[in-house]
C-alpha cells in the first residue's frame, strides 16, 4: 500500500526535479561530464524512487526494498567520482582507473544485495520510519561511500586551486554544492542510522539536490546559453503556473463557499468578469517583474535580447581595428563565454602563390597583430565558404579532404572552433574566429543564430575600420608629401636667399672695382695732361716758329 504523507509528496517532488534536470542535459548536453552528470542525476532518481517504494513497503517485501534502496548510492558515489575527474575540460581516467572504480562498485553492489552483510533485516514501523537491522559488513559501505565522495570532493579542490577566471568560479559553484550535500547526507543518511536513529533516513534525498543544483547551475551560467533560455522560460512558465493555480484556487473557493446557491446567474457573470479583468490587470506587470528576475538569475540582470542589442550598438560605433578586436573579444566572452576572439583579414602585401592571412587577438589588454600563410588553395577554399555566408564548423572544416594539413594545424594552434565568413555587399572582408568556450561547452543552437546576428555587423565595421585604416594612411602619406615639398620650398627659398647675397657681394664688389677704376682714371688722366699740356704748348710755339725756322 502507497504511503501518501508529506515526505513522499516531497520525494515526488524531487523526482520531477530531477527529471527536467535530466530532460535539459540530454537535450543540450554534449560533453563527457554532462554525460557522466547525467548518470549521477538518474541514479539519484533511482535512489530516491526506491525510498518512495521503501516507505511504502510491507513486512514481505521490506529487505528486497531495503537492498534497492542502497543500491543507488553506490552509482551516484562511482559516477560523482567519474564526473570530479573529467568536470570541466572533458579529462578522461585511464583505463586501469576506471576498471578499479567499476570493480569496487560491482564488489558494493554485490555486498549489498548478498544477504546477511549489510543488511539483515527490516522491521516495518506502522506511521514511522522502518528500522533496518544492519550486518556486521555496514561499515564497507560507509567506507566505499565516504572514500569515494571524498576522492570527488578532493579532486574538485584540486582543480578550483589550480584553475583561473570563469572555470574556478565553475568549480566553486560544484565544490559548495557538493560539499554541504555530502557533508549532511553522510550524517543523515550513513551515520544516523548506523546508530540507530532512522527518523531522517530520507533526508539525503532532498539534501542531494544542492548537489544537483549547483552543478546544473554552474553548467547554465557559465555556459550554455541554449540552456540558459530554456531554464529561464521554464522559470517564468512555474511561477505563472503557480499564479494562475491561486487564481483558480481563489474562484473556486468563492464559487463553492461564498456564492454557491445565493447569487444569481447576473451576480456571478458579473463576478467572474471583475475577477478577471483584475486578474489581467495584474498579471502583466507581475509578467514584467518575474522577466526582469529571471534575466536577474540567468543573465546578470540583463535581457538576452538586450545584450545582442548592445553588442550591435558597440560594433557599430567602432571605426578601428585594434578597438573592434578589443570589443569584440571581451563582449563575446560575457555573451557567449568565448575565450579568444580572431579577426582574421587578408594581408594586401602577398604573392600570389600564397595568402596571407593577418590575425588580431587581445591578450591582458594588448592587440596582437599576428601574420599567417594560407596557401592559395587553402584560400580558395575559404574564399568558397565566404561565398555561401554560412558558419563553418571546426568538424565541417576539417572533414573538407582538399583541405592542407597546414590549415588543419593552424586550427589546433589557435584552438578555432568556429569560423564565421564575413562580407558587405557579397565582397569578402574577412573571417570572425571563435575558440572553443572557457568551460569547454560546445557551442549550441541558440549560440549560432547569436553569432549570425552579429556577422553582418562585424563584417560592416570591418570594413568601416578598413577604410579608417585606408583614410590614416592616406592622410600620412599626405602629410610626408607635404612636408617634403614644404622642406624642398625651403631648401629652393634657401638656395635663392645665398644666391641673392651672392649677387650682392658681387655687386658690392664690381662697384668697388668700377670707383677704383674710375679712381685709377682720373690719376692716370690728370697724370698725363700735365706732361702733354707743356708738351702741346712747347710743340705750337715751335710750329707757330717762335723760335726761329725747324729744319
Amino acid at each position: 500500500m502507497f504511503v501518501f504523507d508529506l515526505i513522499n509528496i516531497a520525494l515526488i517532488s524531487v523526482v520531477f526535479v530531477y527529471l527536467l534536470f535530466a530532460f535539459l542535459i540530454i537535450r543540450k548536453g554534449k560533453n563527457a561530464y554532462a554525460y557522466f552528470y547525467l548518470l549521477v542525476i538518474l541514479s539519484i532518481i533511482f535512489w530516491t524512487v526506491s525510498m518512495i517504494f521503501y516507505r511504502s513497503s510491507t513486512p514481505e517485501n521490506a529487505v528486497l526494498y531495503c537492498k534497492i534502496l542502497y543500491l543507488g548510492p553506490t552509482f551516484i558515489a562511482s559516477m560523482f567520482l567519474f564526473f570530479s575527474y573529467s568536470f570541466p575540460k572533458d579529462i578522461m581516467l585511464p583505463a586501469w582507473n576506471t576498471t578499479v572504480i567499476f570493480l569496487l562498485n560491482i564488489l558494493m553492489v554485490a555486498l549489498v544485495l548478498l544477504p546477511d552483510l549489510i543488511i539483515v533485516d527490516v522491521k516495518v514501523v506502522s506511521g514511522g520510519e522502518n528500522i533496518i537491522i544492519w550486518g556486521k559488513y555496514y561499515f564497507l559501505y560507509v567506507l566505499y561511500q565516504i572514500g569515494f565522495s571524498s576522492a570527488g570532493l578532493i579532486n574538485l579542490y584540486g582543480k578550483h586551486r589550480r584553475e583561473k577566471g570563469r572555470v574556478r568560479h565553475q568549480l566553486a559553484y560544484v565544490l559548495v554544492g557538493c560539499f554541504l550535500t555530502y557533508s549532511t547526507a553522510m550524517f543523515t543518511n550513513l551515520l544516523m542510522v548506523w546508530w540507530g536513529d532512522f527518523r531522517l533516513n530520507w533526508l539525503g534525498q532532498i539534501l542531494s539536490l544542492f548537489m544537483a543544483a549547483s552543478i546544473f547551475f554552474s553548467i547554465i551560467k557559465h555556459g550554455l546559453m541554449g540552456i540558459k533560455f530554456v531554464f529561464s522560460k521554464i522559470y517564468v512558465y512555474l511561477i505563472i503556473a503557480v499564479f494562475v493555480y491561486i487564481y483558480f484556487q481563489y474562484m473556486l473557493y468563492v464559487h463553492i463557499l461564498v456564492l454557491s446557491g445565493d447569487a444569481t446567474l447576473f451576480q456571478l457573470t458579473f463576478f467572474d468578469l471583475s475577477s478577471t479583468t483584475v486578474f489581467a490587470m495584474i498579471l502583466l506587470p507581475f509578467l514584467i517583474y518575474i522577466q526582469k528576475s529571471s534575466d536577474i538569475l540567468f543573465f546578470q540582470g540583463q535581457n538576452p535580447r538586450q545584450l545582442i542589442k548592445d553588442l550591435s550598438i558597440k560594433i557599430g560605433g567602432v571605426i578601428d581595428l585594434r578597438q573592434l578586436t578589443t570589443t569584440l573579444n571581451g563582449e563575446l566572452k560575457k555573451l557567449l563565454g568565448t575565450e579568444n576572439v580572431y579577426i582574421a583579414i587578408k594581408d594586401t602585401y602577398q604573392s600570389k602563390k600564397q595568402m596571407n592571412v593577418i590575425l588580431l587577438n587581445e591578450n591582458r589588454g594588448r592587440v596582437n597583430f599576428i601574420k599567417e600563410r594560407v596557401l592559395s588553395k587553402d584560400g580558395e577554399i575559404l574564399s568558397s565558404y565566404i561565398k555561401s555566408s554560412n558558419i563553418i564548423t571546426k568538424e565541417e572544416l576539417l572533414n573538407e579532404k582538399k583541405v592542407s594539413n597546414d590549415v588543419v594545424k593552424k586550427i589546433s594552434k589557435y584552438d578555432i572552433e568556429i569560423i564565421v565568413p564575413l562580407e558587405v555587399r557579397r565582397k569578402a572582408v574577412g573571417f570572425l574566429f571563435l575558440s572553443s568556450k572557457a568551460t569547454q561547452e560546445p557551442y549550441t543552437k541558440d549560440d549560432v543564430e547569436i553569432i549570425e546576428i552579429i556577422a553582418s555587423q562585424v563584417a560592416i565595421s570591418i570594413e568601416n575600420a578598413k577604410l579608417y585604416n585606408e583614410i590614416k594612411l592616406f592622410n600620412r602619406h599626405l602629410k610626408v608629401e607635404i612636408k617634403a615639398a614644404v622642406e624642398e620650398f625651403e631648401n629652393s627659398n634657401n638656395d635663392l636667399v645665398e644666391a641673392n647675397l651672392k649677387l650682392v657681394r658681387a655687386y658690392e664688389k664690381l662697384h668697388k672695382l668700377d670707383r677704383a677704376k674710375s679712381e685709377f682714371l682720373s690719376i692716370a688722366s690728370h697724370q698725363l695732361r700735365t706732361p702733354l699740356t707743356s708738351i702741346k704748348g712747347f710743340t705750337s710755339l715751335l710750329m707757330e716758329g717762335t723760335y726761329g725756322k725747324i729744319s
